[in-house]
C-alpha cells in the first residue's frame, strides 16, 4: 500500500512538473532579416511562449524559413557582429522603448507571429540565466 501511495505522489508531482508555466521562456535564436531595429528571428533552440511561424518567405533572398517571429528591438546593442552567430533572448511582456535614433523603413513582410523579447546572455534547460 505504501508503494501505491508512494508511486501515485511521484506520478503527480511528475504531472505538475509538466505544467505549461515551467517551461522556459527563452531560446536561441539567429537573425534572419533586420532592418531598423525590426528583426525576423529563428529558433534554433529552446522554447518562446507563442506559435511560431513556419513556412515564412522572406521577400529578399526568396528562401522559406520555419520556426520565426517578428520582433523590435531599436537600441539593443548586444547582438553578435556576424548576424549568422547565435544569440539567447527571453519572451517578455513588452518591448522595451529606447531612446535612439531608428530610420523609418520596414520589412517588406513580417512573419505573422510577433514577440517581444530580451537578448540575455545564456539560457539553460531548468530556467533563465542573465
Amino acid at each position: 500500500m505504501k508503494r501505491i501511495i508512494g508511486c501515485a505522489l511521484v506520478a503527480l508531482l511528475a504531472l505538475n512538473s509538466c505544467d505549461k508555466t515551467d517551461i522556459s521562456n527563452c531560446a536561441e535564436v539567429k537573425i534572419v532579416e533586420q532592418i531598423c531595429g525590426q528583426y525576423v528571428l529563428q529558433v534554433v533552440s529552446g522554447n518562446l511562449d507563442g506559435k511560431l511561424t513556419d513556412g515564412w518567405k522572406s521577400a529578399y533572398d526568396e528562401k522559406v524559413y520555419d520556426n520565426v517571429f517578428f520582433t523590435y528591438m531599436p537600441c539593443e546593442s548586444n547582438l553578435p557582429d556576424d548576424p549568422s552567430e547565435t544569440f539567447f533572448v527571453k519572451a517578455v511582456e513588452e518591448r522595451t522603448t529606447g531612446d535612439c535614433i531608428v530610420c523609418r523603413a520596414m520589412l517588406a513582410n513580417a512573419p505573422e507571429t510577433t514577440i517581444a523579447v530580451e537578448v540575455v546572455s545564456f539560457c539553460e534547460a531548468d530556467g533563465l540565466t542573465d
